[in-house]
């Protein structure tokens, strides 16, 4: 039986620490929400978990059945807990805690072992609940009044709540007592394991408990008859240390009772509320009146008994509340009280100070956490009543003071506290005595010093101090400069100046007093001067030069120069302004390096110390300290160059030193400071951009000799290795995240971590590290380092894979990773795929299961269609748990889109994941079919609730709703068409995913969520666009078709588009604000969506994206111009912004292609476009050229639809594209764009005042003239040279054509032109615009025309001769050009005749070869077929060829183009022969007029039948009367009743069928024409025979009367019919 889950009201214990610490989502209304749910369990603590009942035990039995009652049963029984909390506990143990599938659970339930394993995970989250629920507490008491805490306004009421529903039964003095007599529940047998981990839980939670009283009373006073109460109860449990269970607990719990102590001590502590006692010391007038809590005389007897009760007892733990009790007494009774004097001399004896060092040492009692704080500020109120009230010396070992005092001012309040005090009174007593024995007892004052440094105005203090000695102490050694003071016993005056150092002299008449120290030494303390202590730090450092190398005193001056070494480098770290000041000593730190990294047995304490001044100086002057440190030789340094593949480096003293000293001993002082060096420089390299190639051999040293051996040293520290470690990783992390790419650094720490050795270590190191995690977990300190650790290694490894290129190939770091790798320096066998899998359960933090997600994204890019395989039985467990902390509402948001990006990848690379992850389910819909649902396992039932929550009004992270959303558009993206049909068919999902569009879209550019937003609606319009783009109109889901609907009706196109703006307009109305450059590409994403969205729907869906109007589409295009206009003014990104405005612009050309015939500004259009592509000419950088583009292709378009009236705007803007001749493919692509604008301008002007002005002005022609003849002598720019033949051409058809002449055009078309046919189409467009200057120039142009085809005669009859051997579509365009060119030529055929008589003859002899091979071709249709068959190999000309089209309908088309182009042929021929015959009207009125010789015959008398490649057989009259009955057969093609199918109905194509009819009469007519003035030509010659005149009449008069007009007659009638049963 399936179990049931059933999701509580109440988070989990640990779920609300998450959030509560701020590790998680960070979302007030949630935290407020889950604090009130949870108000009770906070109140009850402890006592909340209650024992088993029958009352709960029938409630669950009504809410649970099976197997889950079964369990819940079990577990109370285990845990003797409530059947309810019990049911609350394995729920939410399932979901958060349990790592396995919801099938393996079923499994588990089943069975009896496993039912036993299970159990004991639960009873290990039941113990951690527990824990957490205590922490939650902690956390409140520690930051509810806390002002820098983000939520101390939500924490503050919830704790007030708290406070004052506590009651007697539940103060926490009760859940300590409880917890102290807890026996081992369960009416279960727990096995010894069990019951050692109960008594560890039992510790651990009185040790909560007793933070939790410890931090309450911080805030809240401690009655006498409480506290009385609680020493006494402290005092029988032998504060803590008596346990009932003591015999269950091993070396651990021993500590634990230790830290159980102080917290009983520290809780005694601070219920005597010293710091009433530390304000009347520092006011007592102002504390008049007002008496301590426990000196009031209502609680007299009280607090008497409480003296009474301290002072009989003997333990350590209890002598801090003596020494407090004693202070009270002293300060505050009227009279002298023995009771003080008993209880101060107890708390001496029990060495109190002693004791709370002890404290202070505690891992519990160290850093800045509330406890922690609160401890420090404990023991420091307590030394500082004391320093007040009583002798130093009568304190005990001023060390041990000095030792608390240090380490408690390590608190930033406290040191604040004590510098505004001044070193007077208090603890500052402390300080007195320490200067008044420097320099004998240095340490002491520096210990004190360092940790009162640790602040920019607490350096200064520091510094000011140290540079204003007034004492100085010396061994006393009686001298002849000084004298005994008659006055003072022990006091010495100076007679003589004496100079103990260079840069301190004693001056005659100082008093000095003699003491004793410690250890017996006499010294005498001398007064009355002033002196800086930094002297004597460089005498310290200086006489470690003077003496030898292994003498204790050297070794006592190291000690010295340690310790002040220490202080040096805490002051410039916290206060730069003091380098300057400092420069003296850090030149002698530099010279002990040198002079001592190099010896056999350096003093590597000494060198570390040094070394940490000389980092902090890198973090400021780091090229000058570098430089300084080379000339050391103490660094490593390159001997090959940084750029070689292979760098060699020499180790310096460094390498020395590590290889001789520290590896052998296994201790690494140098080296964990060299590491912070190369951090400390390389961040420096980024930050202040300077470089050094010696740099290089530091890293290539840590990465290749520390790194990659790292786990073959010796250490004898554990928390050395991962320090090391770590340090290394953190480097590595730098190099990859900052370092140019490509650069040297970049490209060389690449290539090292690829390595083999170094790959197998990083990926070994995640395995090793886990498993010492797992047996340190009770380390905090250590714990957390191999936390960071592990973390960073996945970090190093993800940005590793992300920067290895492509073309490297595949890597060994990509191969290990593929071959799903396992470590063989861990305990571990299991692979390093599995234990990245484990992190993603980890739960106390949730960063570290994120980067284990990132680790499987990238995963998935390096092996793609294996992960699922690598994963194994644990796929199914790894869904489970990403859709439970997907649901998780509490959940950190980083986690959740790390998830949702790794599904992404999945399903773009993972096959089996894809499928594992959306897990559909076959199930019936309403009408009867099978469809394919979401199971409730999938991934993606989390993703709809999160495309819901919007829609709730509730709150959903920018970042994770772009995440889900993104996943939404990989799934349309790549086509999993199951996944789409599912998720349409729940229920709001296009609504859900279509609000944000709804939504207003805030752009302001510093608004952190604005990228996400922007991303999010992007992924959404391309959904859109992919869904609208696959699916057929009538298909189209109905919810999507309404919310298009309302899109469009609401005016979000308008809307959408001013959005893309808006960021613009920021920039240009607001100079101080910069838009960032990540804002302006995820706009461009944006815009590309935009782009795709109406793509598709102009092309597919414009009725159900409502963008039919011409209203809409005009205010579209409008707004697109007007986004473009914004980007283009915008300052900032000016590339990125070039790329928007260029995806625009394309758009906008698009939009106006397929928009043009129902638009009605044309002529506004054209000024728009002129004002953008100013200021486009303002770029000046290469996107320009695209852009241009498609803003000339926009104009082009509008001009062939429309006679613009602002050609004056817009030819100056060509004029400028123009300029320069094209030296790329970009620019050469804008010149025939803008080519092709202006030739357009000039076609569809009415009148050439509108174009010629500007032309002039600029000297557009010249420059088109020079760029022609350029392109024609060097690179052979097809296409720019057809664009300026294009204008020429347009130019040549209007009243100015001889503008062309003047400026050298025919000079360039004669000379420059190529011989050769490599370029056919451009000897076409020479040959068509010199006809065109024929016809519009006529006698004029005659003089070139014949100079033209004077010059290109070889070229003029190749063309002629192209029918004998035609291969390819463009030759015989090329002929059809060159015949109309001679039919032009030929109305001028007297003066080319008398110009170049022999080419006359050879080309009218090559007309009627060419006139007779068309006839021939036309005549069978056997011949057309072989003719495309031999141009199949030469494509089929774009222009002419419709796409899309059957066999047997290109077969047509060819034909059909075929007869065309012959037609055009044989029609120029017969023009250009029959304007070299006798005019047949005027030699049929008079034959005497006729002049014989001025036209010899054409055509031979003859009547033979034309063939094609026939070279040798004349042209006769048969060719002629040949043509007549081809052209006839072709006729009688376009009559109706030819047509077998009514697809190939001549009405269907009546234009294209009128204009062949039309051709075909014209040419009937010319060859009659021809035919009969040839034959009256021979008729009327007396040198022809009278029977060949006679042959001439029969044949004529058999083919024209008989046959030809009768057919005539007939076709025509035909035709007549046809037409007249055409419908209108």
């Amino acid at each position: 039986q399936k179990c049931s889950i059933h999701l509580m009201s109440t988070s989990s214990n640990q779920s609300l620490w998450l959030l509560v610490a701020g590790r998680t989502i960070q979302e007030p209304a949630l935290l407020q929400r889950e604090l009130k749910n949870n108000e009770q369990r906070l109140i009850e603590g402890v006592f909340y978990y209650k024992p088993a009942s029958n009352s709960s035990a029938s409630a669950v039995k009504k809410k649970s059945k099976g197997k889950e009652l079964d369990i819940v049963l079990q577990i109370s029984k285990l845990l003797d807990l409530d059947e309810i909390l019990s049911l609350e506990l394995f729920q939410h143990f399932i979901l958060e805690s349990y790592k396995g599938s919801f099938k393996d659970l079923k499994t588990k339930v089943n069975g009896v072992r496993e039912t036993q394993e299970l159990l004991h995970e639960i009873f290990l989250f039941y113990c951690s609940e527990r824990l957490y629920l205590l922490k939650v507490m902690k956390y409140i008491y520690g930051h509810w009044q806390d002002p820098d805490n983000p939520y101390q306004e939500i924490l503050q009421p919830t704790c007030e709540n708290i406070i004052e529903a506590l009651t007697g039964d539940t103060q926490y003095e009760e859940q300590y007592r409880m917890l102290y007599n807890a026996v081992i529940p369960g009416k279960m047998a727990l096995t010894s394991e069990q019951e050692n981990l109960w008594a560890l839980q039992n510790l651990k939670e009185q040790i909560e408990v007793l933070q939790v009283m410890f931090l309450f009373y911080k805030d809240f006073l401690h009655t006498a008859g409480r506290l009385l109460q609680c020493v006494q109860m402290f005092q029988q449990h032998n504060y803590g240390i008596r346990q009932p269970n003591k015999h269950l607990i091993g070396l651990h719990g021993n500590q634990m009772l230790s830290q159980i102590s102080h917290l009983q001590a520290l809780i005694l502590l601070e219920g005597t509320c010293l710091e009433w006692l530390q304000n009347y010391q520092l006011n007592p007038e102002g504390m008049q009146g007002r008496k301590h809590h426990l000196m009031k005389d209502d609680v007299k007897k009280t607090f008497m008994e409480l003296c009474r009760v301290v002072s009989t007892g003997d333990s350590p733990h209890i002598s801090p509340m003596m020494l407090s009790l004693a202070l009270l007494h002293f300060q505050l009774s009227e009279s002298s009280d023995e009771t003080a004097r008993k209880l101060g001399n107890m708390a001496l004896q029990a060495n109190v100070f002693d004791y709370l060092l002890l404290v202070l040492q505690s891992e519990m009692f160290k850093g800045d956490m509330p406890v922690a704080s609160t401890c420090q500020n404990a023991i420091y109120t307590l030394l500082t009543v004391a320093l007040e009230a009583f002798d130093e010396s009568s304190l005990g070992d001023s060390e041990v003071l000095s030792s608390i005092a240090t380490m408690v001012m390590i608190h930033p309040r406290l040191r604040a506290e004590f510098w505004s005090a001044g070193p007077s009174g208090g603890i500052g007593n402390l300080l007195t005595s320490h200067q008044s024995m420097f320099p004998v007892k240095l340490n002491l004052l520096v210990n004190f010093l360092k940790p009162l440094s640790c602040d920019e105005s607490a350096a200064l203090c520091v510094y000011g101090f140290l540079e204003k000695m007034t004492c100085f102490c010396d061994e006393f050694i009686p001298a002849n400069e000084m004298v005994e003071d008659p006055e003072n016993e022990n006091c010495w005056i100076c007679t003589t100046s004496i100079s103990p150092f260079v840069g301190v002299e004693i001056p005659a008449g100082a008093r000095g007093c003699v003491s004793h120290t410690s250890n017996g030494l006499e010294v005498i303390t001398w007064y009355g001067l002033e002196y800086s202590a930094f002297d004597y730090f460089i005498f310290e450092t200086s006489q470690t030069f003077q003496f030898p190398d292994s003498s204790d005193e050297w070794r006592n001056h190291v000690n010295n120069v340690v310790k002040t070494a220490d202080l040096v480098a805490s002051l410039i770290r916290h206060n730069h302004s003091l380098v300057a000041k400092l420069h003296p000593i850090i030149m002698q730190y530099l010279s002990i390096i040198e002079r001592f990294s190099n010896i056999s047995n350096p003093p590597v304490d000494l060198l570390s110390s040094c070394l940490h001044v000389i980092v902090a100086m890198m973090s400021i002057e780091p090229n000058k300290m570098w430089k300084l440190l080379l000339q050391t030789g103490f660094p490593p340094y390159l001997v090959s160059s940084a750029r070689e593949e292979n760098v060699t480096i020499a180790p310096g003293h460094y390498g020395k030193l590590m290889g001789m000293w520290e590896c052998p001993r296994g201790i690494y002082p140098v080296t964990k400071v060299f590491l912070d060096m190369l951090l400390t420089l390389i961040k420096a390299q980024w930050e202040e951009k300077w470089s050094s190639h010696d740099l290089m051999a530091g890293v290539c040293l840590a990465a290749q000799d520390i790194f990659s051996n790292l786990h073959k040293w010796r250490y004898t520290s554990l928390h050395d290795q991962e320090m090391i470690g770590y340090k290394c990783l953190q480097l590595f992390h730098e190099l990859l995240s900052h370092a140019p790419s490509g650069g040297p650094y970049s490209t060389y720490i690449i290539s090292s971590l690829h390595h083999m050795t170094i790959s197998e270590v990083l990926l070994g190191s995640i395995s090793v590290t886990m498993s010492t995690m797992q047996s340190l977990r009770d380390d905090s300190k250590l714990y957390d380092v191999l936390l960071s650790r592990l973390k960073l290694t996945i970090e190093v490894i993800i940005l590793l894979l992300k920067q290895t290129k492509e073309e490297t190939g595949t890597t060994s770091l990509q191969q290990l990773l593929a071959s799903n790798f396992t470590a063989k320096m861990g305990p571990s066998s299991d692979s390093v795929t599995h234990h990245i899998v484990s992190l993603i359960y980890f739960s106390c933090d949730p960063q570290l299961p994120c980067v284990a997600t990132k680790m499987l994204r990238q995963l998935c890019e390096v092996a793609p269609m294996s992960v699922y395989s690598m994963l194994g039985s644990h796929g199914t467990s790894v869904r489970d748990v990403f859709t439970r902390r997907l649901s998780a509402k509490t959940e950190d948001v980083d986690l959740k889109v790390a998830i949702l990006e790794f599904i992404t990848i999945a399903i773009e690379t993972q096959p089996a994941l894809t499928e594992l992850f959306l897990s559909l389910k076959l199930s019936i819909s309403s009408d009867g079919e099978e469809v394919y649902d979401l199971d409730e396992s999938s991934c993606m039932v989390p993703v709809l609730d999160i495309l819901n929550s919007q829609h709730k009004e509730l709150f959903c992270p920018p970042r994770l709703l772009c995440a889900a959303v993104q996943l939404v558009h990989v799934i349309w993206k790549e086509r999993k068409i199951t996944a789409m049909a599912a998720l349409g068919r729940s229920e709001g999902f296009w609504k859900c995913l279509f609000q944000p569009l709804f939504c207003d879209l805030d752009l302001e550019p510093d608004r952190e969520e604005i990228i996400c937003e922007i991303e999010t609606c992007a992924h959404i319009f391309n959904t859109v666009a992919l869904e609208a783009f696959n699916t057929l109109e009538q298909k189209i889901n109905n919810n999507l078709a309404s919310l298009l609907e309302d899109f469009a009706k609401q005016g979000y196109y308008h809307i959408w588009t001013q959005n893309m703006k808006s960021l613009e307009d920021h920039d240009v109305m607001e100079e101080d604000i910069k838009v960032p450059v990540a804002v302006v590409t995820a706009q461009l994403e944006l815009v590309q969506a935009w782009k795709a969205l109406l793509l598709v729907a102009t092309s597919c869906h414009e009725k159900i994206f409502q963008l039919t109007e011409t209203r809409t589409r005009e205010t579209l295009l409008a707004d697109i111009v007007d986004v473009m206009r914004c980007q283009l003014s915008a300052v900032c990104s000016p590339q990125l912004r070039t790329v928007i405005t260029t995806e625009l612009s394309a758009l906008y050309m698009i939009l106006m292609k397929k928009w043009m015939g129902s638009l009605s500004l044309r002529e506004g259009m054209i000024k728009e476009l002129c004002h953008l592509l100013e200021l486009v000419g303002n770029l000046g950088n290469n996107l320009a050229t695209h852009l241009n583009n498609h803003l000339f292709a926009a104009a082009h378009m509008i001009l062939k639809l429309a006679t613009p009236t602002e050609n004056h705007l817009i030819i100056p803007l060509i004029f400028g594209v123009l300029r320069k001749y094209p030296d790329t493919v970009e620019h050469s692509r804008s010149h025939i764009l803008v080519l092709g604008v202006l030739q357009e301008i000039i076609t569809m002007a009415t009148n050439h005042s509108q174009w010629l002005p500007q032309l002039q002005r600029h000297t557009i022609v010249q420059v088109l003239v020079h760029y022609l003849k350029t392109s024609l002598q060097s690179d052979m720019n097809t296409e720019l040279i057809q664009s300026i033949l294009g204008v020429f051409h347009a130019i040549s058809s209007s009243q100015v054509a001889n503008m062309l002449t003047l400026n050298g055009l025919m000079e360039v078309l004669c000379l420059c032109v190529p011989v050769d046919d490599k370029c056919p189409s451009v000897w076409q467009s020479v040959v068509q615009l010199v006809t065109s200057l024929l016809v519009t120039l006529k006698h004029m142009f005659v003089p070139h025309a014949v100079d033209f085809i004077g010059v290109h005669q070889e070229n003029i009859i190749n063309s002629l001769d192209l029918m004998e051997a035609v291969n390819s579509w463009d030759q015989l365009h090329v002929m059809v050009a060159v015949v109309m060119f001679i039919d032009q030529l030929s109305r001028h055929r007297r003066q080319w005749q008398l110009a170049l008589p022999q080419l006359h003859c050879v080309i009218i002899e090559r007309l009627l070869q060419l006139s007779r091979s068309c006839v021939a071709a036309l005549s069978k249709e056997g011949v057309l077929k072989h003719i495309i068959k031999s141009l199949q190999s030469s494509g089929e000309p774009a222009a002419k060829l419709k796409p899309y089209k059957m066999a047997a309908d290109k077969d047509s088309e060819h034909d059909t183009l075929l007869e065309e182009l012959l037609m055009n042929t044989l029609s120029g021929c017969l023009g250009a022969l029959y304007h070299h015959c006798p005019d047949l009207p005027s030699v049929l009125q008079d034959t005497t007029m006729f002049d014989l010789a001025d036209y010899p015959p054409l055509v031979a008398l003859g009547f033979s039948q034309p063939l094609i490649q026939a070279v040798d057989q004349p042209t006769d009259l048969g060719t002629l009367t040949s043509s007549l009955s081809v052209l006839l057969r072709l006729l009688n093609k376009t009559s109706a009743g030819h047509f077998k199918s009514p697809s190939k109905s001549p009405s269907k194509y009546p234009e294209n069928i009128l204009r062949k009819r039309l051709q075909l009469f014209w040419l009937m007519e010319q060859v009659v024409l021809l035919l009969l003035s040839q034959a009256v030509r021979y008729i009327i010659d007396p040198s022809i025979d009278v029977h060949d005149k006679q042959l001439l009449k029969r044949e004529l008069s058999s083919e024209l009367v008989r046959s030809y007009i009768w057919t005539v007659h007939l076709l025509l009638l035909l035709l007549s019919r046809a037409i007249s049963c055409q419908p209108c």
